[in-house]
């Protein structure tokens, strides 16, 4: 969609301002002055509370209803234009790289970047519906009603014909039994004392221990610099995240081995000398590897289809 597109579909979304008549709004303002001050007040309170209570009251409805917190979800919500309710905050890797020849055209390089479009975009479209605001979601799918809980501690009634339900973290209501998780990306991040210039942005091995590493301006110096902090992904198993030999002090030691076996220098000494490549453990992430589909439900019957969502 151009950007022409979008402000057009902006400004058509609230050109309402012009609805009511000039000559309306000067006696309304001319009724409004004979009022006095207390009596406004009163009354713009008494019209506040009956606001609240209209939108407590007020049951929404969509045809087509998306939830998912996934970037799958989120892509499926956007090609089919259908009201996205994200459940859950998936943990997008900012270096993965955008391999949908879809969204490649609009020169987006990331899964990150690409996400984060996507839901700018459904947001500037009005289908983004509670942004991340979403505690939990509890699915009556007889009535075909949804009733969204809050952070903020409300409630939401909202109506669907049809629901398509990517992650059912956080989700009550739906009995799908969804396959284990095995294994899990594993991302440890360092903050690099010695060994900070160079020319590398991604180191790769055929081990799942250290299988990549990749090097990123530091963000702890500012300014523009050439030094380089890092973060290697692994590729493990349940069993193996309680394992000693696939501790993040493992992953440190063996990173700065890759790194040395690369050419990668420490800190200059002077006189052709350099120190110790030297990192230091800042946090480990770890995000499962799930096959996210696309689960279909109808409130008109009780059954459930499945299907990929790409």
């Amino acid at each position: 969609m151009s950007l022409a597109k979008r402000k057009e579909n902006l400004a058509s979304s609230v050109g309402y301002s012009n609805s009511i008549p000039q000559e309306e709004w000067k006696m309304l303002r001319e009724a409004k002055a004979l009022l006095s001050t207390k009596e406004m007040e009163e009354g713009n309170r008494e019209e506040s509370k009956k606001g609240m209570q209209l939108l407590k009251d007020h049951i929404y409805y969509n045809v087509n209803i998306v939830i998912g917190g996934s970037l799958n979800a989120i892509k499926y919500a956007h090609e089919k234009g259908y009201n996205l309710v994200n459940n859950c905050m998936d943990v997008i890797f900012p270096f993965d790289e955008n391999r949908d020849e879809l969204y490649l055209e609009l020169r987006i390089e990331t899964d990150l970047e690409l996400y984060q479009h996507l839901l700018y975009d459904l947001s500037l479209r009005n289908l983004n519906m509670f942004s991340d605001k979403v505690r939990k979601i509890d699915v009556d799918l007889d009535q075909g009603m949804l009733a969204v809980y809050t952070k903020d501690n409300s409630r939401v009634l909202v109506m669907f014909d049809n629901l398509y339900v990517s992650d059912f973290s956080n989700v009550g209501g739906l009995e799908v039994k969804e396959n284990p998780t095995e294994f899990y990306r594993v991302f440890d991040w360092f903050d690099v004392r010695s060994g900070t210039k160079h020319n590398h942005n991604l180191l790769e091995t055929e081990s799942a221990l250290c299988n990549k590493i990749y090097f990123y301006k530091s963000d702890r110096i500012d300014g523009n610099h050439e030094y380089k902090d890092l973060v290697a992904e692994s590729v493990l198993s349940e069993q193996q995240l309680q394992e000693v030999e696939y501790s993040n002090s493992i992953v440190r030691l063996k990173t700065m081995r890759i790194m040395k076996d690369n050419g990668i220098l420490g800190r200059s000494k002077g006189l052709n000398r350099n120190s110790p490549i030297e990192i230091e453990f800042y946090k480990r992430d770890i995000v499962p590897i799930l096959e996210r589909k696309i689960h279909e439900f109808s409130s008109s019957r009780n059954n459930t289809t499945s299907r990929s969502a790409t």
